[in-house]
């Protein structure tokens, strides 16, 4: 995609010779927010130059930028914003980022952490075993946008971004994400080129009737004797993007899911966007 964008006639000798060398991100050059520099050669004469290009200058989205956020700063937008800390639920987190207009208005967050169970990976690559290198595998653990802030096609723009940004700063070989059933079907990651590996293996949960009307879930340890029952968890649409082409994936690649999401919206336009990976050159 970048040798696409190369500008074919050298500056110095006026010749239809430019080569691409390599892309470096520019967080902040004359003024913009974010962009990338192309690093140029000439075949015919030597002469090595670069040219940097905006993202703004190739998207309709423009006002918006990305930085690395604390997790409590992550944390108090995703208990205003995100289903599952409305719900009382807390988050795993390495790297969190978040979006923000120029005028500083917090209006997205995104936050990645590494593969919360080894088994995940032991069912997803051949080779790997419990006491395998976890490293370079991510799992995308939350994503939550202002739903004040309506821009079409922002929330894959922040994601492809994102990604983008985590890939620069951190060693990345693989990210996995995942859409609960119950309430939509990931069409975030369907627009951000993330690869559909059907539905998680049906699980259920103990809820322990105390005796007072209430409950509690119970996590771990046995259950026998006690009294309530098992109810089955949603299943959970799993997703992942690998860059690392040594890994030998064994979970089944299938269809992207459709339907509608039931209680749960992105503000994501109705017609999938462009494949934004290509589009930013990732």
């Amino acid at each position: 995609m970048a040798e696409d964008r190369a500008k074919k006639t050298c500056y110095v000798c006026g010749r239809n010779s430019v080569g691409w060398d390599s892309d470096i991100d520019a967080d902040s050059v004359d003024g913009d927010l974010n962009g990338i520099i192309h690093y140029y050669h000439c075949k015919s004469c030597g002469a090595r130059f670069q040219v940097y290009e905006s993202f703004s200058a190739r998207s309709k989205i423009k006002g918006y930028y990305i930085e690395p956020i604390d997790h409590s700063l992550a944390d108090d937008f995703l208990k205003r914003h995100h289903y599952l800390a409305q719900q009382g639920n807390g988050f795993l987190g390495k790297v969190q980022y978040g979006l923000f207009t120029k005028d500083r208005k917090f209006v997205g967050c995104i936050v990645f952490a590494g593969v919360s169970v080894i088994e995940t990976l032991i069912g997803a690559f051949d080779g790997f075993e419990r006491f395998s290198d976890q490293t370079g595998f991510w799992e995308l653990t939350r994503l939550a946008m202002d739903d004040k802030n309506k821009v079409p096609n922002l929330t894959s723009w922040f994601v492809a971004r994102a990604i983008r940004k985590l890939r620069h700063e951190n060693y990345v070989r693989a990210i996995i994400s995942y859409a609960d059933s119950k309430y939509h079907n990931g069409y975030i990651y369907q627009a951000t080129s993330f690869k559909y590996y059907g539905l998680t293996p049906q699980k259920s949960d103990f809820f322990e009737d105390m005796g007072d009307g209430s409950e509690r879930q119970v996590w771990r340890g046995s259950v026998k004797g006690l009294k309530g029952e098992w109810r089955e968890r949603s299943r959970k649409h799993r997703y992942m993007i690998v860059y690392d082409k040594s890994l030998n994936i064994k979970w089944q690649e299938e269809p992207y899911p459709k339907g509608d999401n039931t209680e749960y919206e992105l503000h994501e336009p109705d017609e999938m966007q462009m494949n934004i990976f290509d589009y930013l050159g990732v």
